[in-house]
């Protein structure tokens, strides 16, 4: 059985559950080319725990606080930028379909190593330094776009949440 991760996507203040692994690749779990969600963490172990192995462990994402804080660089999240953007590429991988922040330009892939570069993490970053990125205007609209392009990805998705349906089958 393959090892998979819950993902919470908030989008209009509703939680949307669903699964990710990793097996030649990272996907989602879909179904006819849908995503597969759920309202419920409950439900969405209920189902799928017999097919694989869940981390109960909850990734969350707050697309919502994207969505407010993607032009306001001061109060931007490297972290929370970045988790989308991969969330986001997975995701359009699993579907087939694009997402801007898929482009392989000079320009994204600068602004993506910048961010990537931005987070500090230990692993790359020698002790006692730190980099703190100085974005330039078109910068910022590159992280604006992949922030509104994944948030209408996912509004185009879960369209049916607001019509009460449990899941995207």
């Amino acid at each position: 059985m393959l090892e998979a991760s819950i993902l919470d996507f908030k989008i209009k203040d509703k939680n949307h559950y669903c699964l990710w692994y990793s097996d030649e690749g990272d996907r989602f779990v879909i179904n006819n080319n849908k995503l597969i969600y759920y309202f419920g963490v409950s439900e969405l172990i209920k189902a799928y725990t017999d097919s694989y192995i869940i981390d109960e462990n909850i990734v969350y994402c707050d697309v919502d606080i994207l969505l407010i804080t993607h032009k306001e660089e001061n109060s931007l999240s490297y972290n929370q930028l970045m988790n989308f953007w991969n969330m986001m590429t997975d995701l359009s991988k699993s579907l087939g379909i694009d997402f801007f922040g898929n482009k392989r330009t000079k320009q994204i892939d600068k602004v993506y190593d910048k961010l990537f570069w931005g987070l500090n993490l230990p692993s790359v970053t020698p002790i006692g330094k730190e980099y703190i990125p100085i974005w330039e205007t078109h910068e910022k609209k590159i992280m604006s776009q992949v922030v509104l392009d994944g948030a209408g990805i996912l509004n185009d998705i879960f369209r049916y949440s607001e019509e009460g349906q449990k899941s995207r089958a």
